[in-house]
């Protein structure tokens, strides 16, 4: 991981472009549950929010900047 990213956006970012290399939602969980063991803090955070956002995303099958409010309850 970049070392110049300290803001919770840009790791958010950060993780949800690795995520979005893999396209079923086993994937995503795999590297979702591989990552969280290693991860404290503000990056765990980071994480959270990024597999969530990718988890929507494949719900839907379509990609967002910011997932609508309406989307988050088939997730």
């Amino acid at each position: 991981m970049p070392t110049n990213l300290c803001s919770m956006t840009a790791l958010r970012h950060y993780y949800l472009r690795i995520l979005r290399r893999y396209s079923s939602l086993n994937a995503v969980e795999e590297i979702y549950e591989l990552r969280c063991q290693k991860l404290t803090g503000i990056e765990l955070e980071a994480l959270i929010s990024a597999s969530d956002h990718r988890r929507a995303e494949l719900v839907h099958h379509c990609r967002w900047l910011k997932v609508p409010a309406s989307a988050w309850r088939n997730v």
